[in-house]
């Protein structure tokens, strides 16, 4: 099989390169199905695991935030390995089943399991989102558009800007009530950004 260098299968991620993206598969994801399903994973769980970690190698990558100082297959191996740790944690299995060896992998893999709590963040949010009314979903699309206070009040078609500075309160309020009744916000409390909520 054709190999590739780190450049060239960051590359092939970025541009979805089928021929890249085979390669990765066929040399990745025997080593990681192992370790999860040793670990009491199934064969379904390890492709879920798999594909997560790629999107998060991806997200970096796009975001010009990725510095491989390992060959691709060892940060492959250790983001997925911490995909399946918060998988772990969020569905209460015995996490002595997992034995991480931190020795394994000292490279940027603080940051990646900070890029998974702030996809849980994100969930959560995004989760609650949807169940609020659709009049409060438009107000706050608008205002995260950076739409000001006027401009809001026009394209809803109410009677003054204080109403819409009431209405903005009532959904954000709304929004945050949902989220912190939530028993995953109890986990995430300590990093959940409500903060930038109430900047919306």
């Amino acid at each position: 099989m054709e190999q590739f260098s780190n450049e060239d299968i960051i590359g092939g991620i970025l541009n979805n390169n089928s021929k890249v993206l085979r390669y990765i598969y066929a040399e990745n994801f025997p080593k990681v199905r192992q370790h999860i399903c040793i670990n009491g994973g199934s064969e379904d769980e390890a492709a879920d695991v798999f594909q997560e970690a790629i999107l998060i190698i991806f997200e970096k990558a796009r975001k010009e935030q990725l510095v491989l100082t390992v060959k691709f297959s060892t940060y492959l191996y250790a983001v997925a390995k911490v995909v399946w740790k918060s998988y772990l944690r969020e569905n209460r299995k015995e996490e002595d089943m997992f034995q991480l060896n931190e020795t394994e992998w000292d490279f940027e893999i603080g940051e990646v399991d900070d890029y998974i709590i702030d996809n849980e963040r994100f969930k959560l949010v995004w989760r609650y989102f949807d169940n609020i009314s659709k009049d409060c979903q438009t107000i706050i699309r608008l205002f995260l558009e950076g739409k000001s206070i006027s401009e809001v009040t026009q394209e809803m078609n109410y009677s003054s800007e204080q109403h819409t500075k009431n209405r903005r309160l009532r959904c954000k309020e709304s929004l945050i009530k949902k989220i912190m009744a939530d028993p995953k916000y109890k986990e995430l409390c300590r990093e959940i950004k409500i903060d930038k909520i109430n900047r919306w």
